[in-house]
């Protein structure tokens, strides 16, 4: 195996985005005795209930207050830390449907940013309301 050939001749640095099961864990980094002593492997997930075998310490991030929710959010819609006077109100309803969660403050800011009205933002936040009662934006 051409990964455990490389990372099994010294201490390695290594960072898995979105990894979503097992099996592409494994193919990605196989066992833990391939890796020198001082190697480190972050890796980042929606389910973590795959990871407990191969898992020696776990961070979960914390949700994000209101304030830095909406700076979050602001930042990634309108390249700035706080909205526009007429996006506030909008702006307020998209860090709620956010839950906190820095990535899907990311998302949705992003997503947000190319809308050119107030009425495609209220638009597209009615729809993600409807399509998402009661649960984590997921994106």
């Amino acid at each position: 195996n051409a990964i455990k050939e490389k990372v099994s001749k010294g201490s390695v640095f290594i960072v898995l985005d979105d990894v979503s099961d097992k099996n592409q864990l494994d193919a990605l980094v196989g066992d833990k005795n391939w890796f020198r002593p001082g190697s480190r492997i972050i890796i980042t997930t929606e389910d973590d209930s795959f990871l407990d075998s191969k898992m020696h310490k776990k961070y979960s991030p914390k949700e994000l207050d209101d304030e830095e929710a909406l700076q979050l959010f602001c930042y990634h819609a309108f390249g700035k830390m706080a909205p526009p006077e007429e996006y506030f109100r909008l702006s307020k309803q998209a860090v709620a449907l956010c839950h906190g969660l820095p990535k899907a403050l990311e998302k949705l800011g992003s997503f947000l940013s190319d809308k050119t009205s107030e009425d495609e933002w209220d638009d597209m936040l009615n729809k993600l309301e409807r399509s998402l009662p009661n649960a984590i934006l997921h994106l």
